[in-house]
């Protein structure tokens, strides 16, 4: 087994795994799909924080990680995301090896 292939049982095993680092969520409709968000890097990349726009409206934003598996073909920027309950649009969608970072933004 090569090391690429070690990394990627460790996505599906570890990293992604709900009782270690991930949450269940709905995706598009698309019940137990695994989504990670990481304390760290919340706070290095400020993700969901609450954006005060020149009108006066509110824009909650993130980075979710997912398998890209449960997903399918990479989102397009621009495109919505629904997750559990909640609409949002993709910011930026990027392949790190197996697992979509997308930076998303409630939509209000």
């Amino acid at each position: 087994m090569t090391f690429k292939e070690m990394i990627r049982e460790d996505i599906a095993d570890v990293f992604l795994d709900p009782d270690e680092f991930g949450e269940e969520h709905t995706v598009n409709g698309r019940e137990g799909v695994c989504i990670v968000t990481d304390e760290f890097e919340l706070f290095n990349r400020e993700k969901f924080k609450k954006e005060v726009k020149d009108d006066g409206t509110s824009a909650q934003r993130g980075i979710i990680y997912v398998k890209a598996s449960d997903v399918g073909r990479l989102p397009k920027t621009g495109r919505q995301i629904r997750i559990d309950d909640v609409n949002f649009r993709i910011e930026n969608a990027v392949d790190e090896d197996g697992i979509y970072a997308l930076t998303i933004h409630v939509i209000r």
